[in-house]
């Protein structure tokens, strides 16, 4: 609807602007939250539904879409700044990564994402893979600290330090309490096991889960009440806790699980403990764990994406959404302006009375 009306000083008959391009019926703000629902995983016959329901718009689903792709070519730009953002150790010395599966037409896609150590830069990379060539294109310039899963995937990454996972460490443990019918438990909250069924529990890996246990619980303590100590009592704290850890795993320990365990925390060694030589790095991924479950809430709802194009908009958009979420700012006013900017026109001409 155009309000439009006689001068009183000319007669000529004037309108305001529209912030619309030619043959756009439609303004940025539904056209961003259009893109907004749909970053939300809703279908798009659903946001059809959606714009009709509450502002009885006639949109069909090949126009949502142009406006997806709109969205997409329209934040491109912010989503190249925020890659060297993320991967300048000067800018963020400390990141997080994770990945998880993605499908892309039912073929089988693999989307990673990175987050600065501060939460306040997100950005997703959706690849036909999760190869080492997946782990490259997000992190090869990088030259600060991840904190990452075990896979073996990241030892590609020769730059930056790497500090694993304590809760993947800690998950380790947990498969095999299952396994035994014992209630997986924590490492920060001491309690004793219990038992799902009566049975023979295996003592020795009882034994080696609380010395592994209290020993990471034990470094994540100092670390939380050692904010400020000087650097070299840091260097110290953490040669201790890796000496007294490799000793505790190089144990000839008999149960097989415990030594297959064992063995793994052996290899990780040098990152178990980089969170207590360097404070500004996290001991878990859980902030990169967080961001990446908006596109595990995507696959399970939308079911992935058609296209890899619909993949190329989707990274974007959402890079930029849950950045603007982590930094306090509206996405909505951040993709409206692009969008203005790309389609503002002249809006259409003065129309005769009742037109």
């Amino acid at each position: 609807m155009v309000h439009r009306y006689d001068c009183p000083g000319c007669g000529a008959r004037v309108h305001a602007p529209l912030p619309v391009g030619d043959g756009e019926e439609f303004g940025p703000n539904i056209r961003s939250i259009a893109v907004t629902l749909r970053a939300h995983a809703m279908s798009l016959g659903k946001v059809r539904d959606f714009l009709h329901a509450i502002w009885g718009l006639e949109v069909s689903v090949a126009t949502i879409l142009s406006w997806e792709r709109a969205a997409g070519n329209a934040l491109d730009p912010i989503y190249q700044g925020l890659r060297p953002q993320l991967t300048t150790a000067a800018i963020t010395p400390s990141a997080e990564g994770d990945e998880t599966g993605f499908p892309i037409n039912g073929t089988n896609g693999w989307t990673r994402v990175g987050v600065s150590g501060d939460g306040g830069t997100v950005v997703y990379s959706t690849l036909p893979s999760r190869g080492q060539d997946s782990a490259l294109g997000m992190w090869w310039s990088y030259t600060g600290a991840i904190t990452r899963d075990a896979s073996h995937l990241n030892n590609v990454l020769t730059q930056p330090d790497h500090q694993m996972d304590l809760v993947h460490v800690n998950r380790w443990l947990q498969k095999v309490e299952v396994k035994h019918h014992i209630e997986p438990r924590g490492f920060l909250l001491e309690r004793p096991p219990k038992y799902w069924q009566a049975g023979r529990p295996p003592a020795e890996f009882l034994r080696f889960a609380e010395g592994v246990r209290a020993k990471l619980k034990d470094a994540v303590v100092w670390h939380e009440t050692h904010e400020k100590v000087p650097s070299p009592w840091r260097h110290r704290r953490y040669d201790r806790a890796v000496r007294s850890m490799s000793r505790f795993v190089d144990r000839a320990w008999k149960n097989r699980d415990a030594a297959r365990i064992a063995k793994d925390i052996a290899g990780q060694l040098p990152g178990l403990f980089l969170f207590l030589r360097d404070p500004w790095v996290s001991w878990n991924s859980n902030g990169a764990e967080r961001e990446v479950r908006a596109f595990v809430v995507h696959r399970k709802m939308a079911g992935g994406r058609l296209t890899w194009r619909g993949a190329w908009v989707l990274d974007r958009v959402m890079s930029v959404w849950r950045t603007c979420r982590k930094r306090r700012v509206k996405f909505l006013d951040v993709l409206a302006g692009k969008v203005n900017l790309l389609q503002l026109g002249p809006g259409p001409p003065s129309a005769a009375p009742g037109a």
